[in-house]
């Protein structure tokens, strides 16, 4: 069968494609045209170009925005052009607007922070930002900033910037702006730390190239406003506060060449808040404090009150008229002065005499230098004679030398002690007499004098000593050296048998007391002092005596070394009770000397034996050589015997055999 084509059917059939073509085309535009505007975007940010934006009909672009610098439109145009899928892009781009004064600024207060100015471009702003925040946390961002073309260099405009923002942060609200680099900061310091502080970096650590071109920072305000001044002997403090640091140095140098010799302690801070004239006025105020034996000025708002000690009188009139004719308006001052009374005349010789006039009372007599100077004695010698009734006949006198009541108390606490006397001081010489049965105390009065005295005065001691004649005893300690130590002879009481015995327990505790003394009468506190000494000197010894005759004590023995020998000599000598002597018949034998010895007798004895022994052997020896020798003499006179017993026998034999003979002969 033969087919024949028929063209309009084929144009029904293609039409239906054609209708659904057109629709693809139509519907897949936008996915096109954002995909382009995605992609060109983003190779505009990689470039640095993100201030440019696209639009797309189909593949054909457009670029738009405000570049920042002049190359960058066309840079734009072609980063777009390179991107894959992009036909045509058309420039409808501008430049950024220049600034001939790039112009910044943070404003700070109520939780706010305002930026205002220009920035470079969009990334810088962002950084801004962020530098903000992170130095201002807590507070809202207001961002009126612009962007402009003009910026310094970006890093040194970025320090600038980050600068300023570290004295906002100081500041308790202000200002801060730049004008190209130029810095301008104005507002109320938080605190007097950071006023300084503030004023410190702004002088010495602006980063590189930026400068100060104003600078409006002022202290704290501080109400009332106060302000200090306080003179000793050796220092002058400052304290409170100033208006400026030009006053604070104006009133530091005027301190230095008014008080010279004195340290001066600067405490001031710098605040606002303080009255007109106030530099003139503590100036004169240090005028007049510099005539004042010591003293302080204290000044709150208008008021200054200046208290101290002046020389005399006539020095209190002249600094009160002084205040009131020169301390400047506003302000007024008040002068609370004290001075000393007259002092009486001089008085030499310088007299001063306490005695113990019965068991109750003590007179105080001579000079003393003011009223105050009265009471302190008094007081003091009361304290020290335990309330004694003070018989006060002292006279206001001037010229005592230094130490002059240290002194007179030393005298008094040696009076004290005795219980008895007179104390006298004569300008530096002091004088103590009286009466004591106590010889340790007399002998230690002269040397406690001149240690109370401190080397302001010097002292004499006269004491007489009330004591009963001491006993005239034989006594005697021994020690065997083994375990037995005999005590024996005279004690003056019981009490003295009993502490003797004591003391031969503790200088002996090994050994066997063996108490052989005999009480013969007398009192006397040294003698058994002296005993004692000697029991504990015995002690010392291998083995010896001790004995005490009369006021002598003797000391016999033996000593392990000549240190302990050389301490018991010197102890003799130098610490027995006045009025008695000691000597000493001490033989060294040390530990060397008692093994040589010992040494040497073994050695003798075993030589001894020796020798002995040697001698036995020889008589032994000598015993057998005359055994064996009468032994020897023995059995030759044995043979001797025998052999003649044999020669009398043959020749008895041989005498029968011959008579035989004859016989048979006949």
């Amino acid at each position: 069968m033969e087919m024949r084509c028929n063209p309009w059917r084929w144009l029904w059939g293609l039409l239906p494609l054609v209708i659904l073509g057109w629709l693809t085309v139509k519907l897949e535009h936008p996915r096109i045209e954002a995909d382009l505007r995605t992609r060109t975007e983003a190779a505009l940010k990689d470039a640095g170009l993100d201030w440019g934006a696209t639009a797309f009909s189909g593949r054909d672009g457009r670029i738009s925005g405000r570049a920042l610098s002049e190359g960058q439109p066309a840079q734009a145009v072609q980063t777009v052009r390179n991107v894959w899928g992009v036909r045509v892009a058309d420039d409808d781009t501008d430049l950024l607007d220049k600034v001939e004064t790039y112009l910044w600024s943070a404003a700070a207060g109520d939780k706010r922070v305002k930026l205002a100015g220009f920035v470079p471009d969009q990334a810088l702003r962002t950084q801004v930002l962020a530098l903000v925040k992170a130095k201002f946390p807590d507070y809202a961002i207001d961002d009126r900033m612009e962007l402009a073309r003009g910026a310094p260099e970006t890093g040194k405009w970025l320090a600038a910037l980050g600068f300023g923002l570290d004295k906002l942060t100081q500041l308790k609200s202000g200002e801060v702006g730049l004008a190209s680099l130029d810095l301008n900061v104005a507002g109320e310091a938080k605190s007097f730390s950071t006023y300084k502080a503030v004023k410190a970096s702004l002088r010495n650590a602006l980063p590189d190239q930026v400068k100060v071109a104003r600078d409006k920072v002022t202290p704290p305000f501080v109400a009332p406003y106060t302000w200090s001044a306080k003179r000793s002997a050796t220092e002058l403090v400052l304290a409170g506060h100033v208006p400026s640091e030009a006053v604070q140095n104006q009133i530091f140098e005027y301190a230095k060449s008014r008080f010279p010799k004195l340290v001066i302690i600067d405490r001031l801070e710098i605040a606002a808040g303080a009255e007109d004239n106030a530099g003139p006025a503590y100036r004169a105020v240090l005028t007049e404090l510099h005539d004042l034996v010591e003293g302080e000025a204290q000044a709150t708002g208008r008021a200054i009150v200046v208290k101290g000690e002046a020389p005399d009188k006539a020095g209190a009139e002249r600094v009160r008229a002084a205040l009131k004719a020169n301390v400047p308006s506003p302000f007024t001052a008040i002068a609370d002065l004290t001075y000393p009374e007259p002092k009486p005349a001089v008085v030499t010789p310088y007299v001063t005499r306490v005695e113990m006039v019965d068991p109750d009372a003590v007179r105080v007599s001579g000079f003393v230098p003011s009223e105050d100077d009265r009471k302190s004695l008094l007081q003091r010698i009361a304290k020290s004679l335990d309330g004694r009734r003070i018989i006060d006949e002292l006279q206001l006198g001037s010229g005592p030398a230094d130490g002059w009541q240290a002194c007179v108390m030393a005298g008094v606490d040696g009076l004290k002690r005795l219980g008895n006397g007179i104390t006298v001081l004569t300008d530096r010489a002091l004088s103590l007499t009286g009466r004591s049965a106590d010889e340790d105390l007399a002998s230690a009065l002269p040397k406690e004098l001149r240690a109370a005295g401190n080397r302001s005065c010097d002292s004499t001691v006269d004491i007489a000593l009330d004591q009963p004649p001491e006993p005239n005893l034989t006594w005697r300690a021994s020690y065997d050296g083994v375990g037995e130590i005999v005590l024996e002879g005279e004690v003056p009481d019981a009490a003295a048998k009993a502490a003797l015995a004591d003391a031969a327990l503790k200088s002996f505790p090994t050994a066997r007391v063996s108490d052989r003394m005999t009480i013969a009468g007398g009192k006397s506190g040294k003698w058994t002092k002296v005993a004692s000494s000697g029991l504990g000197l015995l002690s010392r010894l291998r083995k010896g005596q001790a004995t005490l005759s009369g006021a002598e004590l003797v000391l016999t023995g033996e000593a392990k070394d000549t240190s302990v020998a050389a301490a018991v000599k010197d102890q003799l000598q130098h610490t027995l009770a006045k009025g008695y002597a000691g000597r000493d018949v001490i033989e060294v034998r040390s530990d060397a000397m008692i093994w040589s010895e010992a040494e040497a007798k073994r050695k003798a004895e075993d030589e001894a034996r020796r020798q002995a022994e040697e001698e036995a052997a020889r008589q032994s020896a000598a015993l057998e050589a005359r055994r064996k020798t009468d032994e020897e003499a023995r059995r030759k006179a044995e043979e001797e015997a025998n052999a003649q017993r044999d020669a009398e026998a043959r020749r008895q034999a041989e005498e029968a055999a011959r008579l035989v003979a004859e016989r048979e002969r006949l």
